[in-house]
């Protein structure tokens, strides 16, 4: 028996049934080869899957489950050939899916392409964003918000201050028409990785990781933040520590509950680190650096926000010689995280997970080869119903309060339900009480807040806090006053 098959028989006795306890057999998902990166969205029972494949034609291809994964649309390509697309950013709102791609529209020409679709069967004719810039580089990402899309890509060739731009740019007509490119931060020349742009209940970020002017020389995860559409930005805000070890391969996930937002980044090393840091004021404010993975070799990083509880999942070198899936969750929002598990069992290499969850499932595709070097293709996992790891949003059903719109500008309606005393108090960060409303049904109902305080003088643009009585305690929810 020759070193490698020992190996590999020693990993399969080490790896008991109940490592993979709870989760689908793994399914194969194409049969291409040279598969690369996908991204998956789940909605209710259907799984949207966009990836790029790196051959010679280089496409961009979809895919989609009506039935949780149990089966599976036919392939299709959605770039125009025969010019290649690559770095795909797959993103839905309201059930219209976009994907967007650094590709090709004319020959010659370089552009951020995209796609849309109602349904993930039929799709729009691939348009352009951004057209015959050659400054653009491998760096691309979208999303979309009703009918908005909000674009940013990292710049190849450096501007007239000597340094890379970050350039965002945003439509209001489902990419009808675009607005001017605006540079929200620069880079130094060099690596650049984990780009993201995620907007969370009004608010855009932009993550990345790059080497900072003028602040250092070591690549680390920074974020910019806007109250506005992306009409303005923030200052930029370093996640990651400078230790001397490079912040590599951002990722990041918003809670949809309440809008609370994670980013987490490997620390390059050996081994690795995975660390994550979050934001519950819309980044007004971050939390410590807390560890989800230490001493383990890990690349590619993912998270997601399943209520409370958060998942994450990346490529772990700790578990034998190959690349294999490390999973792992916390239900305190990421401060303690339960055992590591090992998700894949492959005989080559398993790599660039993604993760996504809906209808109780937590969903985990990747690119696997396990039959020789750089024929990748996909394969889904997901948990199965009845076991120890499923979770459901810990949503408040018996009471809640919620503001719409938020951010807003001069007025938001607060909608409540079992309020107990019939007030409902608005405090600034610092705690100081701002105004108190009456409200006349305490059952359920809505109230108009004015931003003004409790003598009628309008208030300043920042973060408050609205809070009410219940009988189980209280409700609170964030407000965003912009001006």
């Amino acid at each position: 028996m020759n070193k490698r098959a020992f190996l590999i028989l020693a990993f399969t006795a080490l790896l008991s049934p109940a490592l993979f306890a709870g989760w689908s057999e793994p399914v194969r998902l194409t049969y291409r080869g040279y598969e690369m990166k996908p991204q998956i969205i789940a909605i209710n029972d259907t799984i949207h899957l966009a990836w790029t494949q790196i051959a010679d034609s280089q496409n961009v291809s979809y895919m989609q489950s009506i039935n949780g994964g149990q089966s599976w649309s036919q392939l299709i390509n959605l770039n125009p050939q025969p010019y290649g697309g690559r770095h795909v950013a797959l993103t839905e709102n309201r059930g219209r899916i976009f994907a967007g791609w650094l590709g090709s529209v004319i020959y010659g020409q370089l552009d951020i392409v995209y796609s849309i679709s109602q349904d993930g069967i039929a799709w729009t004719t691939p348009s352009y964003a951004v057209r015959g810039n050659t400054r653009i580089d491998e760096m691309v990402s979208a999303t979309i918000s009703g009918d908005s899309i909000f674009a940013v890509y990292y710049a190849y060739g450096q501007d007239s201050t000597g340094n890379i731009p970050f350039r965002f740019l945003y439509s209001t007509d489902q990419g009808q028409t675009w607005s001017n490119e605006q540079t929200v931060a620069y880079a130094r020349p060099g690596y650049c990785n984990g780009l993201i742009i995620s907007k969370c209940m009004g608010v855009l970020y932009i993550v990345w990781n790059a080497d900072p002017i003028p602040e250092s020389t070591t690549i680390e995860t920074q974020v910019v933040v806007s109250y506005d559409g992306g009409l303005t930005w923030s200052p930029k805000t370093f996640l990651s520590q400078n230790g001397g070890r490079p912040a590599q391969t951002a990722c990041a996930s918003c809670n949809p509950v309440d809008g609370s937002f994670a980013v987490g980044w490997m620390d390059h090393g050996s081994p690795g680190y995975f660390y994550m840091r979050t934001t519950n004021d819309f980044g007004i404010s971050w939390g410590p650096e807390i560890y989800v993975a230490v001493g383990h070799y890990i690349a590619d990083p993912n998270i997601e926000f399943v209520g409370d509880t958060l998942w994450a999942a990346w490529t772990d070198r700790s578990f034998s010689s190959y690349p294999e899936i490390g999973i792992s969750k916390s239900t305190d929002r990421g401060n303690t995280w339960q055992d590591i598990q090992c998700l894949t069992q492959t005989s080559y290499q398993a790599v660039t997970p993604w993760l996504a969850y809906s209808n109780g499932k937590v969903y985990v595709v990747w690119e696997e080869d396990t039959h020789f070097p750089d024929n990748m293709d996909l394969y889904l996992r997901y948990n199965t119903p009845g076991d120890d790891i499923n979770e459901t949003p810990k949503l408040q059903l018996d009471y809640s309060m919620k503001g719409y719109p938020n951010p807003f500008n001069s007025a938001i309606k607060l909608n409540y339900n079992n309020i107990k005393g019939g007030e409902i108090k608005i405090y600034d960060v610092s705690g100081r009480l701002i105004k108190t409303l009456l409200v006349k049904d305490k059952r359920e109902g809505s109230v108009i807040w004015d931003a003004t305080d409790g003598l009628g003088q309008p208030t300043a643009s920042g973060i408050y806090i609205v809070r009410s009585k219940t009988s189980k305690g209280a409700a609170t929810a964030k407000l965003v006053h912009l001006k």
